[in-house]
């Protein structure tokens, strides 16, 4: 039996639960009709706005007649009950503006029959802008176009020259185990992608560009074209730069250019030293040591010179103050300065090369060589310092080695010059024996090989790849001659004595010669690197600059240890399995000793029996004669005892 409490208190809870019910269904129903009214005001002012754009648009521009069979489209609803938008065909009446049109031209060209050519290209510009305007499709964003972007080649060439190192990072990240290791060598891609596309994004702004001579320009071959032909048909700024300097008491000289290109360092073998601003032609020190000179180089900045003498090698100051005597070597030939690590590397007369630091005044290696040096460079990329020697070698070193990292046979005869690309790709060496050979550093490949008619004085190799020789009196400049043999040279000029050194001006198209009779600057165009960057070698530098540079500079001083043949090693993850996969391979290689057959194992066999009867024997014999030795050995004793009683 049930109460009738019961039930009607079931039918109360009932009825509230509907009400609730109910009012969730209203609310809902609100908010969406609220929904679909907000999106309708907002599609109609869109309608509105685009109705009064296109009103605006027809009342401003004017259609040409050739428009007859294009049609417009327009819109008359966007969505209509959730369906597909609706549009609707429309023809423009263009026989009104047509004939309007027509009437205007015709009262312009009666009235101005002398500007009707202007009139006309007025015209063809305001309908080429029309069509324009009116082949726009209303609804679509307008397309902005890419800037000018470089080819796939440039961004090759790009790569391959900022890019360090040929890892491949997806080999190393396979290879890891850890995720330290893994996460260490995504942020070292990361790091470099960023790099490169941020020089390859800057390259755009380095708008100058080197311009070489052609036949064309004076209608004959470059060779022939003389240095006054180029200063009459050059700027008067550039025609300073072309000088001759006669200095024949204290002959021959050799030149030097500092880093940034605006200073000149000339030393005579006589003992005369000059310091002087060559754009501006001002002396800033000029001394006389009263001793034969062998060698002298700037330091990092221009106020600052190391010169060698007869027995020792000393550091000058701007002023011409001897700051520093270095005697750990005697009778230094060359100097050679590395800009990056502040070591001044030399070699004697005694077959010893030494590193020396400047900011410490220390040694830090001295090597003995195996024959006598001749010329001394270093390769900018990698800093190994090249020698070269009498026997027609050319040795590599480096200060953390005691032995060399590696030897070029280069000439018959010996080495007189030497000269390296600055990216560190190739190798110029000049012959006692009339050749000149042009070498891959990275194979250790001959590329090409030229016979002179006289043997080569001085090479150097300009920021742009330029080649100068010097022979005797002449210098020839070779252009392109690392990826194609020379047929004929691109510059040539006669000293008036024999040369003594060549250098080119960096950032300058200038070249320096140094010969017996004093010096002259003569120009060669498209050799200076136009673009220079003014964070490392800037050659407007203030005073603060300079200051804070070479401090900078000490900071990041590297250690001789860096001085490697392949620098992209340093610090690089090796790869384990690598290593174990070569071991396993030379242990493949080895050579392995052939089977034995059954006979050569039975004489084995019967070897070792006979060893051990032999020694069985053999034991057996010291066991029997041990007593009989202990018998003897009594007898005598107790002879030797009673002798003394025996009768006389």
């Amino acid at each position: 039996v049930v109460s009738t409490q019961s039930t009607g208190s079931y039918l109360l809870v009932q009825q509230k639960l509907k009400k609730k019910a109910m009012r969730a269904v209203n609310k809902k129903k609100q908010f969406i009709k609220n929904k679909s009214i907000s999106n309708k005001n907002k599609e109609k002012k869109k309608e509105i706005e685009y109705e009064n754009q296109n009103e605006n648009e027809s009342e401003d521009s004017s259609i040409t007649p050739h428009q007859d069979k294009q049609f417009f489209l327009k819109k008359t609803s966007i969505f209509d009950n959730n369906k597909f938008p609706v549009f609707q065909f429309v023809k423009p009446q263009i026989n009104e503006i047509q004939n309007n049109d027509e009437t205007q031209i015709n009262d312009e060209t009666q009235n101005n029959g002398e500007n009707q050519n202007n009139d006309e290209t007025q015209i063809n510009d305001e309908t080429e802008k029309q069509n324009e305007k009116q082949n726009e499709k209303p609804n679509e964003k307008p397309k902005f176009k890419k800037p000018h972007t470089q080819n796939k080649t440039e961004r090759k060439f790009v790569k391959s020259k900022y890019s360090r190192s040929n890892t491949s990072f997806k080999q190393l990240f396979v290879s890891a185990h850890s995720k330290k290791i893994k996460d260490k060598i995504k942020d070292e891609y990361q790091k470099q992608t960023s790099s490169i596309k941020s020089l390859q994004t800057n390259e755009i702004l380095l708008t100058e560009n080197t311009r070489k001579l052609t036949d064309s320009i004076f209608r004959m071959p470059t060779y022939k074209i003389s240095q006054d032909l180029m200063k009459d048909n050059v700027d008067i700024q550039t025609a300073r730069k072309m000088f001759q300097l006669k200095l024949t008491d204290f002959g021959p000289y050799k030149s030097n250019y500092s880093s940034d290109g605006k200073h000149l360092l000339l030393a005579g073998e006589k003992g005369h030293i000059s310091i002087l601003n060559w754009k501006s032609l001002k002396i800033i020190r000029e001394l006389n040591i009263q001793q034969k000179i062998e060698d002298a180089t700037f330091l990092h900045k221009h106020s600052l010179f190391a010169v060698s003498k007869n027995q020792y090698c000393t550091i000058y100051n701007a002023k011409g103050q001897e700051l520093h005597c270095i005697r750990f070597l005697k009778n230094f030939e060359k100097l050679d300065f590395l800009p990056y690590h502040f070591l001044l590397s030399s070699f004697s007369s005694s077959k010893e090369l030494g590193f020396i630091d400047i900011t410490n005044g220390q040694i830090v290696a001295k090597h003995k060589l195996s024959n006598f040096g001749v010329e001394l460079t270093h390769n900018p990329y990698n800093a190994v310092t090249l020698v070269g020697h009498t026997n027609g070698c050319v040795s590599l070193w480096s200060p953390s080695e005691k032995k060399s990292l590696a030897k070029i046979f280069t000439n018959i005869g010996a080495v007189n010059s030497i000269s390296c690309d600055l990216r560190g790709n190739y190798l110029t060496v000049g012959g006692a024996d009339n050749t000149l050979s042009i070498w891959d550093i990275r194979k250790f490949k001959q590329l090409y090989k030229y016979e002179l008619p006289t043997t080569v004085r001085s090479l150097d190799i300009s920021q742009r790849g330029i080649l100068s020789i010097a022979c005797g009196d002449f210098v020839q400049l070779w252009d392109n001659p690392f990826s194609e043999q020379v047929t004929k040279p691109y510059l040539r000029f006669r000293a008036p004595s024999t040369i003594k050194s060549v250098k080119f001006c960096p950032f300058e198209d200038i070249l320096g010669i140094g010969h017996f009779s004093g010096f002259s600057s003569i120009l060669a165009p498209g050799c200076g690197e136009p673009n220079f960057d003014s964070l490392a070698d800037n050659p407007y530098k203030t005073k603060k600059q300079r200051g804070s540079a070479e401090v900078k500079s000490l900071l990041d001083k590297l250690a001789p240890e860096t001085i490697v043949l392949n620098p992209n090693l340093l610090g690089a993850y090796v790869n384990n399995q690598n290593q174990k996969q070569d071991n396993k391979n030379e242990e493949k290689n080895k050579i392995k000793p052939k089977r034995k057959t059954k006979e050569a194992n039975h004489r084995t066999i019967v070897n070792k029996y006979n060893v051990q009867f032999q020694t069985k024997r053999m034991r057996l014999q010291t066991d029997k004669q041990e007593p009989e030795q202990e018998e003897q050995e009594q007898e005598q004793s107790i002879k030797s005892a009673l002798s003394r009683f025996k009768k006389k």
